[in-house]
């Protein structure tokens, strides 16, 4: 015989995993990080303003970036790196990628600019990480002397 705490909590538990499944497929449905240029910090060079997104299909990223601001008719770096803040450039790291494929997945990721100084495009790059593991990440681009002129930290896209 089934008793009413019983039930109540086999109601319970059923909630609790279709509240599970309905977030997993949010969190599926929605795979795309963002972020917002700024200033790279401590910089004096001019730095573009834009927005990133970065999508993800397992761990192959599709980048897509629109800026503008830039030297016109150039081209320049465009990478994830290992720190997870744009306030401070000790914090920003080196390129993020897994040593386990081998060469730096970033080496070949770059931006060009037209005539006006504007650059939008997109690329995809394996760097063996998901959207996860790029949360809150710093995206860092350079200049064509592959200096460092501008970051955004990657957040949850809201659109």
């Amino acid at each position: 015989m089934t008793t009413f705490n019983t039930v109540k909590k086999m109601l319970y538990v059923s909630a609790v995993l279709s509240s599970s499944a309905f977030l997993s497929m949010q969190v599926a449905a929605d795979q795309t990080l963002t972020a917002d240029l700024g200033a790279y910090p401590g910089s004096s060079l001019s730095a573009p303003t834009g927005k990133v997104s970065v999508s993800f299909d397992k761990e192959t990223l599709t980048v897509k970036f629109d800026m503008n601001g830039i030297a016109p008719s150039s081209k320049g770096g465009i990478h994830i790196h290992t720190g997870t803040s744009c306030d401070d450039a000790s914090k920003v790291g080196g390129h993020y990628w897994s040593a386990t494929l081998g060469d730096d997945a970033w080496k070949t990721t770059t931006w060009e600019s037209d005539s006006n100084g504007s650059a939008k495009g997109e690329l995809m790059v394996k760097t063996g990480y998901n959207y996860a593991q790029n949360l809150s990440h710093a995206l860092v681009i350079h200049n064509a002397e592959g200096s460092r002129i501008a970051c955004g930290v990657l957040t949850a896209s809201t659109y």
